[in-house]
C-alpha cells in the first residue's frame, strides 16, 4: 500500500513509468504528478495511488510468472543453465521494432531489471541483451513468443 509521496515514487519507478506516462494514464498534467512527489505540495489523489498498485500487481504477477518458468525449465532439463539472456531495449522505437508485444519500452525494461535481479538472487547467470547485439539465431531463440 503506498502511503508516502517517496513510495508513490518509488512504485512509479519500479514498474516503469515515467512522469510524463503516468500523466496521461490518468488525464493529467506533468506538472501536476511533479507536485504528487514534491514534499511541498498535496498528496496524490487516491485514483493515481490505485493506478500505481494495480499497476505493482501486474508488474509482480508477471516478474513470479517468469521465475517460475525459467524454475520450471530448470527442473525439466535438471540443473541450472550456463547463462540467461534477457532482451533489453535502447528505445520506443526499438522495442516497436523488436518487442514482442505492444507496449511501453520502460514498462518491459523495468520487468526485465526485476527478473534478472530475482534470477541473480537465485543463483542463475544472467546477462541482459540489446537485441540488436544478438546473432540472428540467438536474437529469434529469445524473442520466439514474439506475436
Amino acid at each position: 500500500m503506498i502511503t508516502t509521496k517517496a513510495e508513490f515514487r518509488a512504485v512509479r519507478e519500479r514498474v516503469g513509468l515515467t512522469q510524463k506516462m503516468l500523466a496521461n494514464q490518468l488525464g493529467n498534467t506533468l506538472d501536476m504528478v511533479k507536485k504528487w512527489e514534491n514534499p511541498k505540495y498535496s498528496n496524490p489523489p487516491q485514483d493515481a495511488i490505485t493506478l500505481l498498485e494495480n499497476a505493482l500487481d501486474s508488474h509482480q504477477r508477471i516478474v513470479d510468472e517468469a521465475i517460475r518458468h525459467v524454475h520450471a525449465t530448470t527442473s525439466l532439463h535438471e540443473g541450472k543453465p550456463q547463462g540467461i539472456d534477457l532482451l533489453y531495449y535502447r528505445s520506443q522505437a526499438q522495442y516497436d521494432k523488436y518487442g514482442r508485444d505492444v507496449g511501453e519500452y520502460n514498462v518491459v525494461n523495468a520487468r526485465t531489471r526485476e527478473i534478472a535481479v530475482r534470477l541473480q538472487q537465485d543463483g542463475y547467470p544472467v546477462t541482459l541483451q540489446y537485441p540488436e547485439d544478438l546473432d540472428e539465431h540467438l536474437f529469434h531463440t529469445l524473442a520466439s513468443t514474439r506475436r
